[in-house]
């Protein structure tokens, strides 16, 4: 269990990472969910989340690119 949670804490902090490059937003680590190979997005903005939206292919191949622990397969 808390290999898991740790190895599920990396994804979501590489994800944080690469909107950072992408978007130029800085999202919280716990704003960031992941199920189901989906990633939601809590609390941003709705300029945030269509600058997300609009560079959603660039954050998933990056994303996916930076390691191999979850293939993300949508963001919300």
């Amino acid at each position: 269990m808390q290999n898991r949670q740790t190895r599920e804490f990396f994804v979501r902090d590489i994800i944080r990472q690469v909107i950072k490059e992408v978007v130029g937003a800085d999202v919280l680590t716990e704003n960031i969910q992941i199920k189901e190979a989906v990633v939601s997005i809590l609390n941003m903005s709705q300029v945030l989340r269509s600058e997300i939206f609009m560079k959603k292919n660039r954050i998933m191949r990056l994303a996916n690119e930076k390691q191999d622990i979850i293939t993300i397969k949508d963001i919300r």
